[in-house]
């Protein structure tokens, strides 16, 4: 089997998640590159961890020049440099923040290959079949997260539920762009981010990020209800690593399910 170097920006939540892993050990991927701001940091925890020698710690462009697929983990702080760096060394680009796609999308016209994958969510295989036929008539998200992961700012906590918007994903990422990354690829899916409906919902009541996608389309009506149990990063469920992983594996392999 093809061995595909891996690079990484970024080592928080899902970085170091998905690091542990290929250096563990994954059937057809190494790990080549880490790029941070922290590279003292970064090369203790590649110690702690049995790295092997040779792994690079640097730039965006650095990690590029070495894989062959290259991972944004970094939040979307750091996503224009990373998306530009594998842009131009023409890498496998795989974006943990597809919110970043909206507003960086125009960084990747020359990349080998944009795979996106299915985070917190379920059902994109569906939506991309209705969008197959253009028969989408409907395609809505509801985003229900715990207070805090949707911070209220210094005001007064409510009771209970507290719709904060209501609109189309490209709107509800100008606000909350750290918080729609399931809308966005469902709306990647289906009719774009310009017809696919929003609401976010900061409800107290809930100890898990809750989404419900709505689809409704000349040939099939779905609605997908998923609760993800939150990471130390309260805004990312600890599902987001694992589908990075399952999406790698999914490349590497010879059974896909696309």
């Amino acid at each position: 089997m093809t061995e595909h170097g891996v690079a990484i920006h970024g080592l928080g939540t899902i970085g170091t998640a998905v690091a542990a892993a290929l250096l563990d050990g994954e059937k057809g991927l190494r790990l080549t590159a880490v790029s941070t701001r922290h590279p003292a940091k970064v090369r203790q925890w590649l110690s702690d961890h049995g790295a092997p020698a040779g792994i690079v710690v640097g730039t965006p462009d650095d990690a590029a020049r070495t894989a062959d697929i290259v991972v944004e983990a970094s939040g979307l702080a750091g996503f224009g440099p990373i998306a530009r760096a594998a842009s131009e060394w023409r890498r496998i680009f795989v974006p943990s923040t597809v919110g970043g796609l909206l507003e960086h999308g125009d960084l990747l016209r020359d990349a080998g290959r944009v795979l996106i994958p299915s985070g917190a969510i379920g059902g994109l295989d569906l939506i991309r079949a209705a969008q197959a036929s253009r028969s989408i008539r409907r395609l809505h998200i509801e985003t229900r997260k715990p207070a805090v992961a949707l911070p209220n700012k210094g005001r007064k906590e409510p009771a209970g539920a507290v719709r904060l918007f209501s609109g189309t994903v490209r709107e509800g990422y100008s606000l909350f762009p750290a918080n729609v990354n399931v809308a966005v690829a469902c709306a990647l899916a289906g009719p774009g981010p310009d017809n696919t409906t929003l609401e976010v919902w900061r409800d107290p009541t809930m100890r898990r990020n809750t989404h419900v996608v709505s689809l409704e389309s000349a040939e099939v009506t779905a609605q997908i209800r998923v609760e993800n149990t939150p990471s130390e990063n309260p805004r990312t469920g600890l599902v987001a690593s694992s589908s990075l992983l399952a999406l790698l594996r999914q490349y590497v392999g010879v059974r896909q399910f696309l």
